[in-house]
């Protein structure tokens, strides 16, 4: 099986309600609670910008993640999580 690095790039547009006193705790609120996790249908457009064959094992350029930036990635995610499902338990 061939190897390749495939660079997707993806825009999440998502409207978050807070209950905040001022526009500032607001936007702090809704950037506190913002995951990349799909929610209640919700779907996300990407596109292939690149992509090559991987010939011999070597770290991806510099403008690609490389495997331990997506596990970091993927942590922060279900941090995210986390944190949201904690502030919606009070």
């Amino acid at each position: 099986m061939k190897k390749y690095h495939v660079t997707i790039e993806a825009t999440i547009r998502k409207t978050i309600e807070v209950e905040a006193p001022d526009e500032d705790e607001a936007r702090n609120q809704a950037h506190q609670l913002f995951t990349c996790m799909p929610e209640d249908g919700e779907y996300y457009a990407q596109d292939v910008l690149d992509w090559e064959e991987v010939e011999e094992e070597r770290e991806p350029p510099e403008d690609r993640p490389s495997h331990s930036y997506m596990s970091a990635s993927e942590s922060a995610i279900d941090e995210q999580a986390a944190l949201y499902n904690d502030s919606n338990d009070d």
